[in-house]
């Protein structure tokens, strides 16, 4: 193993955290995509680690100009490569007919000459062949949907409410005003050449 393959691996494992887990059926197929910055990338390497032998293994490398090459061992009949030119360039790696002992842990190398050392390392994939998770999704997605459930009726139950409280204040806001402007009322008394001015109170029972 050359001094550039060992630090490819290094980079790789620095990437296992940031896997995304992917559950295709046995015997099915998978895409993973591979996506350059900008469009300056010339070829993408694609490598695997096979969880159940502990196995670092090259898959094969493909160049913009869509020329392929396999590692020994390694045939189009399982991994077929493509490219996609854009604003950005998108490498994609084609996996069939997937078995139980394909299970492991996925990931691209491209080769850059503008691009940082980061970008030339994205995100890997974790296969897992025939080993489903809808069993989590299904309570996942129960649980998810019961919260909504609670969330709505509290938030309907508030807004359903709502419109009565403030028309309640608004009428009793207004008659308050109502009976202030009522307590005082004043008379204006012409006795003679002078003029009184009287205020007279009203007693109101407010319930």
């Amino acid at each position: 193993m050359t001094l550039t393959h060992i630090l490819t691996l290094v980079c790789l494992w620095t990437q296992v955290a940031k896997t995304r887990e992917l559950y295709p059926k046995v015997g099915g197929s998978e895409t993973l995509t591979c996506e350059c910055p900008d469009r300056t990338c010339q070829r993408v390497f694609w490598y695997r680690f096979l969880k159940q032998s502990g196995t670092y293994q090259f898959l094969m490398q493909y160049n913009s100009a869509g020329r392929e090459l396999h590692a020994d061992g390694v045939s189009n009949k399982t991994c077929r490569g493509s490219v996609r030119e854009g604003v950005k360039t998108q490498f994609s790696l084609r996996l069939l007919n997937l078995q139980p002992n394909d299970t492991g842990v996925y990931s691209c190398v491209l080769q850059s000459t503008s691009a940082s050392q980061q970008d030339l390392y994205p995100p890997g994939y974790f296969i897992r062949p025939g080993a489903g998770c809808e069993p989590e999704i299904i309570w996942t997605l129960t649980g998810l949907v019961a919260t909504l459930a609670v969330v709505l009726t509290g938030t309907l139950y508030y807004f359903s409410r709502l419109p009565k409280k403030c028309r309640h204040n608004f009428i009793k806001k207004k008659k308050r005003q109502s009976v202030l402007n009522d307590l005082t009322q004043t008379t204006r008394l012409q006795v003679g050449p002078f003029s009184y001015t009287v205020s007279s109170l009203r007693i109101y029972v407010l319930c």
